[in-house]
């Protein structure tokens, strides 16, 4: 047991190490700059507001990303996406390649939220492709929209943040009953944040692996009869 939970962990920083060099492959492609980490307390909040927000940033892999997004299986062309903590911007320029009706980013950190709209400005986002907005605001007291949504969390609080931000989002549902999903991703493990997600009453778990987790609400149509087409190429 012991060996195979150190090969676990030597194989998970061999990738961890793959993946910044491919995002730094993107960001040099793109003119872009997602792949550097970072600590909170340097973007402009409190080390208080930084350990509400799981204390750093760092950029989601984009293979689990699109697994994720394609795990929905559903005309995505009704939905909006919307990224809360969403750092540098990495997930709404991937999620671009979706044909979702727009992307959104609520990032808290004013630093953070500087650069994703930098980041934007400079990808090029082709002809065709939804609009990509990056918006400086609190995540507890954003208006949630009244349209079909999916919503992508990368483990971006704390274990009390999280569980406070689904019951918001589940009290949403409820009240409005807007068709919605919810991805929460940790590549470290879901196993982290879970518990969060316990009481929910209109978000119910459709798919479980082990870095991301997928919720529906019951209004929304899960697995369609057709596969999704995949999507456009992020290179």
């Amino acid at each position: 047991m012991e060996i195979s939970h150190i090969l676990r962990k030597r194989l998970f920083g061999l990738r961890w190490r793959w993946e910044r060099v491919k995002n730094k492959v993107y960001d040099w492609r793109h003119g872009t700059n997602t792949h550097q980490e970072c600590f909170l307390n340097t973007q402009g909040v409190t080390d208080v507001q930084a350990l509400q927000g799981n204390d750093v940033y760092r950029p989601f892999w984009r293979k689990e990303f699109f697994d994720a997004i394609r795990a929905l299986d559903v005309e995505l062309t009704d939905y909006l996406f919307i990224d809360i903590g969403s750092g540098k911007g990495k997930l709404l320029l991937l999620a671009s390649h979706f044909p979702f009706s727009g992307i959104v980013g609520i990032e808290y950190a004013p630093a953070l939220h500087a650069t994703a709209v930098n980041n934007i400005k400079q990808f090029k986002n082709k002809a065709g492709r939804p609009d990509i907005i990056s918006v400086n605001a609190n995540a507890m007291t954003w208006e949630l929209p009244t349209k079909p949504a999916v919503y992508f969390l990368y483990n971006p609080f704390d274990l009390k943040t999280t569980q406070a931000f689904f019951a918001r989002l589940d009290e949403h549902v409820a009240r409005t009953a807007v068709p919605t999903f919810m991805i929460y991703g940790n590549l470290r493990g879901v196993a982290e944040r879970e518990a969060a997600f316990a009481s929910a009453r209109s978000l119910v778990l459709k798919k479980r692996t082990p870095r991301f987790l997928v919720y529906a609400a019951h209004q929304a149509t899960f697995f369609r009869s057709t596969p999704s087409p995949p999507p456009t190429s992020s290179w």
